[in-house]
Protein backbone atom coordinates (compact mmCIF):
# COMPACT_ATOMS: atom_id res chain seq x y z
CA UNK A 1 0.00 0.00 0.00
CA UNK A 2 2.76 2.48 0.88
CA UNK A 3 2.61 5.93 2.31
CA UNK A 4 0.74 8.85 0.77
CA UNK A 5 1.66 12.54 0.64
CA UNK A 6 -0.66 13.45 3.52
CA UNK A 7 0.90 10.88 5.84
CA UNK A 8 4.41 12.01 4.87
CA UNK A 9 3.45 15.59 5.60
CA UNK A 10 2.00 14.68 9.01
CA UNK A 11 5.13 12.75 9.98
CA UNK A 12 7.35 15.56 8.69
CA UNK A 13 5.46 18.06 10.86
CA UNK A 14 6.05 15.97 13.99
CA UNK A 15 9.74 15.66 13.10
CA UNK A 16 9.97 19.46 12.69
CA UNK A 17 8.46 19.92 16.15
CA UNK A 18 10.91 17.42 17.63
CA UNK A 19 13.82 19.15 15.86
CA UNK A 20 12.90 22.47 17.47
CA UNK A 21 12.63 20.93 20.93
CA UNK A 22 15.16 19.50 23.36
CA UNK A 23 14.24 15.93 22.44
CA UNK A 24 17.30 13.96 21.41
CA UNK A 25 15.74 10.64 20.37
CA UNK A 26 12.28 9.39 19.52
CA UNK A 27 10.60 6.08 18.87
CA UNK A 28 8.48 5.24 15.83
CA UNK A 29 5.66 4.38 18.25
CA UNK A 30 5.56 8.03 19.35
CA UNK A 31 5.11 9.24 15.76
CA UNK A 32 2.46 6.58 15.16
CA UNK A 33 0.48 7.61 18.26
CA UNK A 34 0.64 11.33 17.44
CA UNK A 35 -0.30 10.96 13.77
CA UNK A 36 -2.59 7.91 14.09
CA UNK A 37 -0.66 6.35 11.19
CA UNK A 38 0.02 2.61 11.21
CA UNK A 39 3.34 1.81 12.93
CA UNK A 40 4.71 -0.19 9.99
CA UNK A 41 3.99 2.72 7.63
CA UNK A 42 5.68 5.18 10.00
CA UNK A 43 8.71 2.93 10.41
CA UNK A 44 9.14 2.48 6.66
CA UNK A 45 9.01 6.25 6.09
CA UNK A 46 11.46 6.93 8.92
CA UNK A 47 13.84 4.46 7.27
CA UNK A 48 13.53 6.46 4.03
CA UNK A 49 14.59 9.53 6.04
CA UNK A 50 17.57 7.55 7.36
CA UNK A 51 18.49 6.70 3.76
CA UNK A 52 18.41 10.37 2.70
CA UNK A 53 20.47 11.44 5.74
CA UNK A 54 17.74 13.36 7.59
CA UNK A 55 17.61 10.87 10.47
CA UNK A 56 19.97 8.43 12.13
CA UNK A 57 18.81 5.08 13.45
CA UNK A 58 20.13 3.52 16.61
CA UNK A 59 19.25 0.21 18.15
CA UNK A 60 18.52 0.07 21.86
CA UNK A 61 19.08 -3.06 23.87
CA UNK A 62 16.73 -3.14 26.84
CA UNK A 63 16.92 -5.25 29.96
CA UNK A 64 14.29 -8.00 29.75
CA UNK A 65 13.58 -7.79 33.50
CA UNK A 66 10.15 -6.10 33.70
CA UNK A 67 11.06 -4.45 37.00
CA UNK A 68 14.16 -2.93 35.43
CA UNK A 69 13.49 -2.47 31.66
CA UNK A 70 16.51 -0.13 31.46
CA UNK A 71 18.29 0.71 28.23
CA UNK A 72 21.52 -1.24 28.48
CA UNK A 73 23.12 0.22 25.38
CA UNK A 74 22.50 1.95 22.05
CA UNK A 75 24.38 1.04 18.91
CA UNK A 76 24.46 2.00 15.24
CA UNK A 77 25.66 -1.46 14.29
CA UNK A 78 23.23 -4.14 15.34
CA UNK A 79 25.31 -7.00 13.94
CA UNK A 80 28.09 -6.23 16.45
CA UNK A 81 25.85 -7.01 19.41
CA UNK A 82 23.37 -9.67 18.22
CA UNK A 83 23.99 -13.02 19.89
CA UNK A 84 26.43 -11.52 22.41
CA UNK A 85 26.14 -11.87 26.17
CA UNK A 86 25.85 -8.52 27.97
CA UNK A 87 25.00 -7.40 31.49
CA UNK A 88 22.57 -4.76 32.67
CA UNK A 89 24.40 -2.07 34.65
CA UNK A 90 21.31 -1.43 36.78
CA UNK A 91 20.05 -4.84 37.87
CA UNK A 92 23.19 -6.81 36.91
CA UNK A 93 21.17 -9.46 35.04
CA UNK A 94 22.92 -10.95 32.08
CA UNK A 95 21.24 -11.52 28.75
CA UNK A 96 21.96 -13.01 25.39
CA UNK A 97 20.96 -10.28 22.91
CA UNK A 98 18.11 -11.43 20.72
CA UNK A 99 15.60 -9.68 18.49
CA UNK A 100 13.05 -9.23 21.32
CA UNK A 101 15.55 -7.11 23.29
CA UNK A 102 16.21 -4.70 20.39
CA UNK A 103 14.20 -1.54 19.74
CA UNK A 104 14.72 1.07 17.00
CA UNK A 105 15.18 4.67 18.08
CA UNK A 106 15.74 7.63 15.79
CA UNK A 107 17.79 10.82 16.08
CA UNK A 108 17.56 13.83 13.85
CA UNK A 109 20.79 14.47 11.96
CA UNK A 110 22.47 17.58 13.46
CA UNK A 111 22.68 19.40 10.11
CA UNK A 112 19.05 18.60 9.31
CA UNK A 113 17.98 19.72 12.80
CA UNK A 114 19.74 23.07 12.30
CA UNK A 115 18.18 23.43 8.85
CA UNK A 116 14.69 22.82 10.29
CA UNK A 117 15.26 25.30 13.12
CA UNK A 118 16.45 27.99 10.71
CA UNK A 119 13.61 27.39 8.26
CA UNK A 120 11.09 27.65 11.10
CA UNK A 121 12.58 31.01 12.10
CA UNK A 122 12.40 32.37 8.57
CA UNK A 123 8.84 31.25 7.70
CA UNK A 124 9.05 33.10 4.39
CA UNK A 125 5.77 33.93 2.73
CA UNK A 126 6.52 33.06 -0.88
CA UNK A 127 3.14 34.26 -2.08
CA UNK A 128 3.95 37.76 -0.87
CA UNK A 129 6.57 38.00 -3.62
CA UNK A 130 3.89 37.54 -6.30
Amino acid sequence: MGINWKQKSEIDEVIKEIACSRVIRFYPTYISKITLINLDTVFEYLLELVDDGSLNILWEIRCPDFDCNSVILRTHNLSEIMGKEIECDYCENGLLVRRQHVFPVFEINDDFREFLKQSKKKQVNYLHAL
